[in-house]
């Protein structure tokens, strides 16, 4: 009956304010402007106080509240009711949506009213919870062996292959039993020191932690005005800010913000007919809020794509949580990197969000000013996982007083209050006017027990207790039901707002803005792919029909050396994909659709460039059938070895990981491709391999294609560690040189091991170098160090690293082969392995330096490798290179190094040594009907490779200059080049 009253009061009241005629036009110079019907003249119905907001951020949102608190000075009784409040707004607004100037201009707040009105009538906007935490601890389990080896390969392959075995671990409690409420419409400010648990504690309110096969345990209860988690949908509620701004560099902050609202709200069309115009601008409303419509169509940018500012980015990643309509916003150190006037700015911002929507912010910031800590409702300060205080801003120095803690007026509250909690306040202690025998707590458990006996803590006890047993009996109970009623039937709508093929089509649209705009990856893939196809046919020319196999083998291998690049481009856009799948932006089926069908013109571009030249100089068949059959297998293979190492890099933890993964998959495809190793050679434990590859499968279609002919070379390779040189050592054991299959398959094995390990070493190194960069870049802007001493330490870190690989790769490939049974030859076989895959790290590090983003850097590496094996002197013998490009063997590292370690292992033969693996008598077999000869080891290196041995100190010295050159190469590019586009 009181409910009924009051809105018949209300409409009582309503009819009276119609009656008056009053039309709010606008705000000038702070004064509300009014026009009854009928008058010329605007009158001033009352004096608005001017309020400092900054120049980069919406007048919006201070109007709103101000305008309507002048329309209820109007009637001279108490103010306006909240729900008459919106009749009024509602019936004196109109949309104008021409655009959102004339949407937001002089009258922001109609566009709210109409906005909540329309929005309640659709069930389109969600309500702000009331959060309960209560007894919430969060305890984990965690491994007694170090993180560096956990995150190690080997630590990785341990826990694969072995999950059973069981480790030894500690318990860590990250966060301590607690209690607290966070109120509708607050803003709260986190203050704790690294690692105290709030970003934990964070987790734990956005629903992101959860127990978990007993290494985890979350205790505790969080409600949602009195809703467990599992009755809602909590993302629907609930956005959580990380710290790091993820956003597609290339993309402009309209295009950004304008996606997010898609994949949240859906089309315009589909939304409710008053609100469909006014849905085409939301993007536009939001950057008018955040202040970002000066830099709306530039770019977001990144570390070294010039951009928009470090506040400005922090910007668009709250807009793209606002933009999806959630009420309660947790954002983890949002200050990360930004000056004050920034941070102010940023919090600014959602202060006015959180007052024009009546939305709840939590933000944890590190050492914030004391403007910015006056924004806040409230506090929370944590401290080694414990609450030690939780309530009004206003009383967190009194509160501290009380403890014996005064602080100064030259000292912010945020720095005083964090240094005390952590127990290095004893600056801080009062001197006087502390109660007799009372100690002031030191300690973090000391704060905790001390805050759980004061009146603040027990009131908020109280409160949850009695929230809970009396089912909210309280004086907002119809407020709170209603809220209820509101989660639990939106948690009831669909997970995404649009449709599989909407989706699809949306992010193949900004997959393709993004591919297009990266000129520099696309126009580098495309010169590549010209180059090679050059490359290959000029060497290729005309070529016997012989080495046809060998020959589309490597043409295979070339387009799974590209393929292997899209690691890198996977990882650099995984955390974005991570974070906007967790938000429900989309399904992952659409992104993996939509990630493959924009590569398809770009792969048939590149592997048309390839082929068409490659295919029809090297003399294969002429016919135009037989080509598109070789096409559409080369397309068919490219889709598919793309796909698979997509795969690795979704499931590795780390680029590093994902490398050796790819090099170990790249080592079994070719080597079980029936290429390298005859098919009816192939160990029955290894058979399985070879009909499961996918390039075995690519080069049986293209040797049906063009013309077959089993070749005489048995081929074995290496891959970058022992377990994976053992793996092959174990299936070509003790594999002597009696034959001349026998000699080339040692020959190819040393290629193979050169190839892989320089790859692993070119590919791996690119991530640590591009990441290390932008810190160089900044670091000597400060003058901290010049490049000399930079460059300096990326070779003298490498050093040790290197030294061990190469000898525990050498000790395991080198004595189970069977080579040279000496210490000379040994230690001097390891010394130029060592020196080539520092050259091959050299150049890895000069490729990150050099070009201006990773992704040109790996194609780049990928187009080195392709002359480093052409011209190594095995698939292409030196004795049959041309002349006028035989030349450029002598710049390719790989022509020393093979020779060398050929030459030490098979090409000595000294009188006074007659045992020597040199001076082995090999049984050469003709094609045909011809007959067999024999010929010393030595002599058919030279005959079938230009091999010597007294070419190997030369080659050592050629490989030393070549690393020398690199250094200094890296070092003037470090100190001419920068890529830093800011």
């Amino acid at each position: 009956m009181e409910a009924d009253r009051e809105d018949k009061r209300d409409d009582d009241v309503a009819n009276q304010v119609v009656a008056t005629d009053i039309v709010i036009t606008e705000v000038q110079d702070g004064v509300v402007i009014s026009m009854p019907e009928g008058n010329e003249e605007p009158q001033t119905i009352k004096e608005i106080p001017r309020v400092r907001f900054d120049s980069n951020m919406s007048a919006g949102a201070e109007e709103i509240a101000d305008t309507i608190s002048s329309l209820n000075s109007v009637l001279p009784k108490e103010r306006l009711p909240s729900r008459l409040m919106s009749t009024v707004v509602e019936r004196y607004s109109s949309f104008d949506a021409s655009n959102v100037e004339t949407l937001i201009s002089g009258g922001f707040h109609r566009y709210l009213g109409k906005y909540k009105s329309v929005g309640r009538e659709y069930n389109l906007t969600f309500p702000t919870p009331e959060i309960h935490f209560e007894n919430l601890s969060y305890t984990v389990w965690l491994s007694s062996e170090s993180p560096t080896a956990k995150s190690s390969i080997g630590g990785y392959f341990k826990s694969i292959v072995a999950p059973w075995r069981k480790l030894r671990t500690v318990k860590k409690v990250i966060l301590h039993p607690m209690s607290g409420v966070i109120r509708p419409g607050s803003m709260t400010l986190i203050l704790a020191n690294p690692g105290a648990g709030k970003s934990t504690f964070l987790k734990a309110l956005a629903g992101k932690l959860t127990s978990r096969n007993g290494r985890r345990s979350l205790k505790g209860n969080i409600s949602y005005s009195g809703l467990a988690a599992e009755e809602i949908t909590i993302s629907k509620l609930v956005g959580l800010v990380d710290q790091l701004d993820n956003h597609f560099a290339t993309l402009t902050v309209r295009e950004t913000i304008q996606f997010a609202d898609r994949c949240l709200n859906g089309a315009p069309e589909r939304q409710p007919e008053k609100l469909r115009e006014v849905a085409r601008l939301r993007t536009d409303v939001i950057l008018h809020i955040l202040g970002l419509t000066k830099c709306a169509d530039t770019c977001v940018g990144d570390a070294l794509l010039r951009g928009v500012s470090g506040g400005e980015r922090k910007r668009v990643t709250i807009g793209e949580m606002v933009v999806g309509g959630q009420s309660v916003f947790l954002c983890d150190e949002i200050s990360t990197g930004l000056d004050s006037a920034a941070t102010f700015d940023i919090v600014k911002s959602m202060k006015d969000w959180s007052r024009t929507l009546g939305g709840s912010a939590v933000i944890a910031l590190l050492q914030p000013p004391p403007e910015v800590v006056e924004l806040f409702d409230d506090v929370l300060i944590l401290s080694e996982g414990r609450l030690v205080f939780h309530g009004p801003r206003v009383e967190m120095l009194p509160y501290f007083n009380k403890l014996g803690f005064e602080c100064p007026e030259h000292v912010d509250p945020a720095e005083f209050a964090v240094e005390v909690a952590s127990g290095l306040g004893g600056r801080f202690l009062k001197t006087q006017g502390i109660q007799a025998g009372f100690k002031p707590p030191r300690q973090a458990i000391q704060f905790e027990d001390a805050f759980a006996s004061s009146p603040l803590y027990r009131q908020t006890v109280s409160l949850i207790e009695e929230k809970r047993r009396n089912k909210l009996k309280s004086e907002n109970e119809d407020k709170l039901q209603s809220i209820e009623h509101l989660i639990c039937k939106n948690s009831g709508t669909p997970l995404y707002k649009s449709g599989f093929i909407e989706t699809t089509s949306l992010l193949l649209e900004r997959q393709k803005k993004i591919w297009l705009r990266d000129r520099a990856l696309v126009l580098g893939k495309l010169v590549e792919a010209i180059l090679i196809g050059l490359l290959l046919g000029i060497i290729y020319l005309n070529v016997q029909s012989k080495i046809y196999l060998r020959m589309l083998f490597f043409v295979i291998a070339i387009f799974q050396r590209q393929a292997w690049q899209q690691i890198t481009i996977a990882f650099q856009v995984r955390n974005i994909f991570y974070k906007q799948r967790s938000r429900n932006f989309f399904r992952t089926l659409s992104y993996t659709t939509a990630e493959s069908i924009v590569q398809i013109p770009l792969n048939v571009a590149v592997s048309l460039s390839l082929s068409v030249i490659f295919y029809f100089m090297s003399g294969l068949s002429k016919t135009g059938s037989t080509f598109v059959v070789f096409y559409i297998i080369i397309i068919c293979f490219q889709h598919a070895i793309t796909a698979y190492f997509t795969l690795l890099a979704a499931i590795s933890p780390t680029i590093t990981i994902a490398q050796a993964l790819a090099s170990l998959s790249v080592s079994f495809f070719l080597l079980f491709s029936g290429n390298i190793i005859l098919p009816q050679l192939i160990p029955d434990y290894w058979v399985w391999m070879f009909w499961f590859n996918p390039v075995a499968w690519a080069l049986r279609a293209k040797m049906t294609m063009t013309y077959w002919r089993n070749p005489q070379y048995n081929l074995m390779r290496m891959v970058a560690f022992p377990i994976y040189a053992f793996i092959f050592g174990s299936a070509f054991y003790k594999l002597t040189e009696g034959t001349s299959a026998a000699v080339n398959s040692h020959v190819g094995l040393m290629y193979n091991t050169l190839d892989f390990i320089g790859v692993i070493n070119l590919m791996t190194v690119l991530d640590t170098i591009s990441g290390e960069r932008t810190v160089f870049y900044r670091e000597r802007m400060s003058n901290y160090y010049g490049p000399l001493p930079y460059s300096l330490s990326l070779f003298i870190a490498e050093f040790p690293y290197l030294i061990l690989t190469s000898f525990l790769f050498m000790n395991v490939e080198y004595w189970m082969i069977g080579w040279e049974a000496n210490a000379p030859s040994f230690f001097l076989y390891w010394f130029v392995f060592y020196l080539h895959i520092s050259n091959c790290t050299s150049v890895g590090q000069f490729m990150a330096v050099l070009m201006p983003n990773i992704k040109v850097a790996s194609v780049a590496v990928g187009a080195l490798s392709v002359f480093f094996n052409l011209f190594s002197g095995f698939l292409m013998p030196h004795i049959q290179m041309r002349d006028f490009y035989g030349w450029i063997r002598y710049l390719v590292i790989t022509n020393y190094s093979l020779e060398s370690l050929v030459s030490i292992e098979m090409g000595q033969c000294d009188t006074g040594s007659p045992t020597a693996h040199g001076c082995t008598i090999v049984n050469v077999a003709k094609a045909g009907a011809a007959p067999a000869y024999q010929i010393q080891l030595k002599q058919f290196l030279h005959n079938n490779y230009g091999f010597e041995y007294s070419y190997v100190w030369r080659n050592i010295g050629i490989l030393i200059g070549i690393l020398i050159f690199l250094q200094v190469a890296i070092f003037l590019t470090l100190r001419f080049v920068s890529h830093l586009k800011r």
